[in-house]
């Protein structure tokens, strides 16, 4: 079949263009250009291991087996679908969206400073809305960690820390409660849980998501912040990173619809 050609395991080292690279971005939903860069890599590698492809198999690349397994060409081996059933009940929910972004941590804008970057920030930012691109991506951060996890209806207003208070409270566009909002003295400040998105300094500066409760705070993980204390801009700082944050940096605690 024309769209199975040409026969070859895509690498992003040999930097491989043509139909069948574009006809794998279709199926994957990532940007159609026909160039099997890293996000495509990465999509692909994803969706292989949600299809039950053995690890091992995509140290190599992305074969002509596994994609058109991907294109649905063929259909899983019994063992691919005990393996896909086992790694789907692993990762759902919150740690499928702490996973993802954990993947993401040590990253930057490039350049610094542009609120953009090739590795997958500016496309996040346009599948949210064009009109995000070049803008304060926290909110987009964690938005799309919560999209990688099957939270539905997540739309451009993630991108405001305003909004997502808004929205939880409301439960709509994907949230379902908030569990603690410091201005109405509303719950717990403790009660946050994996997967939560958290509200940080004031109710439209900053927001991450919770990793994990540790004493005295949260472990998260935020986009458009510095890698620590007195080293950037905590609202503003370019990069993924692991933080800690104390109870008193919590504004809110927002829980998205798992």
């Amino acid at each position: 079949m024309a769209d199975r050609l040409p026969y070859r395991t895509l690498k992003v080292r040999k930097k491989p263009k043509g139909l069948d690279v574009k006809r794998l971005q279709k199926h994957l939903g990532v940007t159609v250009d026909g160039q099997y860069g890293p996000i495509t890599a990465r999509a692909a590698k994803t969706k292989a291991r949600a299809l039950g492809v053995l690890s091992s198999t995509l140290t190599v690349g992305v074969t002509v087996g596994v994609q058109n397994l991907i294109l649905g060409h063929t259909t899983q081996s019994r063992s691919q679908k005990r393996r896909a059933t086992k790694r789907a009940a692993q990762n759902v929910g919150p740690n499928a969206a702490v996973k993802w972004a954990g993947q993401w941590v040590g990253k930057t804008e490039s350049p610094y400073g542009s609120n953009t970057a090739p590795w997958g920030l500016t496309a996040w930012q346009r599948a949210l809305g064009d009109w995000l691109v070049g803008a304060a991506w926290c909110g987009v951060f964690v938005g799309t960690a919560l999209k990688n996890a099957g939270v539905k209806r997540i739309n451009s207003r993630v991108a405001s820390v305003a909004l997502i208070i808004e929205d939880a409270v409301a439960g709509r566009n994907g949230w379902e409660k908030v569990i603690y909002r410091r201005s109405t003295r509303a719950g717990s400040v403790t009660a946050g849980k994996r997967g939560d998105a958290v509200g940080l300094f004031s109710e439209n500066t900053h927001v991450e998501l919770i990793d994990h409760p540790v004493p005295g705070g949260y472990a998260t993980i935020g986009g458009n912040t510095s890698p620590a204390p007195g080293s950037g801009s905590e609202s503003n700082g370019g990069g993924v990173y692991r933080r800690f944050r104390s109870y008193s940096d919590v504004a809110y605690i927002a829980r998205p619809r798992y």
